[in-house]
């Protein structure tokens, strides 16, 4: 099992080397590339606020669930690494980010790329307020979506640091960095400090 969430139906999916099960509360039913998967290994999910399933795949294939119908986003040879996190931004567009470094943007049917292989590996991406957050190798990175730019900074004491997780509280961020423990940042606009470190 490589990822869990529960959608707004209350049902849970569930990402497994052999396809997507879900459990509605009384058994699990299992899918594959036979009723529409892009791939049978399905290691990333993410459901967005139209109740839509978005399944990243181990070869960077994307498979979006929406009423009952599985739908193949179209993606390139290029594009052809394992799916990592998703996230969605104020204006119900959809990102995603891959393990070469590199996040695109679903716009339909098809992926367009938004950074390519310029980041370093990232673990989970996330949306707030405009800003895009990426959990990576290298730090809890954020990057202001509102300014057209792409550039990104590092915030906290997080440099150089893996960043494997982050969960946002009010205004501030937990970030779960490997082998040091969890830093609080707290955020005050697009200002970041960092409180204390829970070791």
């Amino acid at each position: 099992v490589y990822d869990i969430i529960q959608a707004k139906n209350g049902f849970l999916y569930v990402a497994t080397g052999d396809g997507l099960a879900s459990y509605g509360g009384d058994r699990f039913n299992k899918f594959s590339k036979r009723v529409g998967l892009s791939e049978n290994f399905c290691n990333s999910l993410f459901s967005d606020s139209k109740q839509r399933i978005w399944i990243g795949h181990f070869e960077g294939g994307v498979t979006c669930y929406e009423n009952g119908i599985f739908r193949k986003i179209k993606t390139s040879a290029a594009q052809a690494a394992k799916v990592i996190s998703f996230a969605e931004d104020s204006k119900h567009n959809i990102y995603y980010t891959n393990s070469a470094g590199s996040i695109y943007n679903v716009t339909g049917d098809s992926i367009t790329p938004f950074i390519v292989e310029e980041l370093p590996p990232a673990n989970k991406i996330k949306i707030k307020d405009n800003l895009l957050f990426i959990a990576s190798q290298e730090g809890l990175l954020v990057m202001d979506l509102s300014t057209g730019s792409k550039d990104y900074k590092v915030i906290g004491n997080t440099k150089d640091k893996n960043v494997t997780s982050f969960e946002f509280v009010n205004n501030e961020i937990y970030a779960g960095i490997d082998e040091v423990g969890v830093e609080l940042i707290r955020r005050d606009n697009k200002n970041f400090t960092t409180i204390t470190t829970y070791s």
